[in-house]
C-alpha cells in the first residue's frame, strides 16, 4: 500500500521547484494515500458478511458479496464502476511515469532505441514514444496472457516484488554513499534521522521482499512456488549482460548530482 510516491520523482523536471515540491508531494503520498488504503482494508475486512466462508474458500470473490449485500445489485455495478476509473487513472499516471523514465535513460544514451525514446514532440512537449512503449507493451503482455495465463500471472508476481528489489537498490547504495561520508546537499534532508530512516528503509524492504517471494503453495510445482525468485533471477541477469556488453553507464554525460561527486 505504501508506494506510488516514486511516480513524484519521474515527472521531478516537469515540476517547478522540484526539490522543494518533489519531497512534499512525495511524503503527501504516503500519508494521504496509505492511510485511504488501509481505511478500505480495513472497512472491508469489517464487512464481510460470512468471514468463514472467506477462510475456507466457499466465497470466491468476498470483495463482490460484500458490494452485493451492502449497496445491492444495482448499487455494487456503481461502485465497482467508480473503482474502474480509479484504475484507469492509475494506468494513465503509472504510464505517465514510465515514460519519463524512459526518457531520462534514453536522454542519457542508457537505453537500446535512445534515439528515438529521447524525442520530445515540438507541439505537447512530451516524449511521445516513450509514451507508447510504456503503453503498448504492457498491452502485448496482458493479450499474452489470453494464451498463457501462467506466464503472466509469472510476471505480474515479479511486477510486485520488483518494485520493492528497485527500492531496495536505492536504499542500499544511499546507505553505501551514507557510510563513504556522502551528505545530502538539496533542500530537503533528514537531518540526524538520515542514518535511523536509511536503515529501518532498508530493514522493512528486505523482510517484505522475503515475505513476498516466500513459497506458500507446498502442492505446486518447485517452479511455481519459486516463481517470483526465478523472474527476478533472470530479469537481474540479463540486465548485468546488457551492463557487461552494451555497458550504458558509460554513455551519460550528465553527473548525478552529489552523489556523483562521492562515487569520484
Amino acid at each position: 500500500l505504501y508506494y506510488g510516491f516514486e511516480a513524484c520523482g519521474d515527472v521531478a523536471e516537469e515540476t517547478p521547484n522540484p526539490s522543494a515540491k518533489i519531497p512534499v508531494a512525495m511524503r503527501m503520498t504516503i500519508y494521504i494515500g496509505g492511510i485511504a488504503a488501509m481505511f478500505a482494508c480495513l472497512a472491508l475486512i469489517l464487512a464481510v458478511p460470512d468471514m468463514q466462508a472467506v477462510i475456507n474458500g466457499t466465497d470466491k470473490d468476498p470483495v463482490t458479496t460484500i458490494l452485493n449485500n451492502a449497496f445491492g445489485p444495482i448499487g455494487s455495478k456503481v461502485v465497482m464502476g467508480v473503482v474502474m476509473i480509479s484504475f484507469i487513472s492509475c494506468v494513465i499516471s503509472l504510464q505517465a511515469a514510465a515514460s519519463r523514465l524512459l526518457y531520462s535513460y534514453a536522454r542519457d544514451e542508457m537505453l537500446i532505441g535512445s534515439r528515438l525514446l529521447k524525442k520530445i514532440s515540438p507541439t505537447t512537449q512530451v516524449p511521445v514514444a516513450a509514451l507508447f512503449v510504456s503503453g503498448v507493451l504492457p498491452a502485448l503482455i496482458i493479450a499474452l496472457g489470453f494464451f498463457l495465463q501462467d506466464a503472466v500471472a509469472t510476471i505480474v508476481s515479479f511486477a510486485a516484488i520488483g518494485i520493492y528489489l528497485a527500492f531496495q537498490m536505492i536504499v542500499l547504495a544511499a546507505l553505501y554513499a551514507r557510510s563513504k561520508g556522502w551528505k545530502p546537499s538539496g533542500k530537503f534532508t533528514l537531518g540526524a534521522w538520515g542514518w535511523p530512516v536509511n536503515i529501518g528503509a532498508l530493514v522493512y524492504g528486505v523482510g517484505a521482499i522475503i515475505n513476498m517471494a516466500w513459497p506458500r503453495t507446498p502442492d505446486a510445482a518447485w517452479y511455481v512456488n519459486y516463481a517470483m525468485v526465478l523472474s527476478t533471477v533472470i530479469v537481474i541477469g540479463l540486465g548485468l549482460v546488457y551492463m557487461w556488453i552494451g555497458r550504458p553507464y558509460d554513455h551519460g554525460k550528465a553527473p548525478a548530482g552529489d552523489a556523483w561527486k562521492v562515487s569520484r
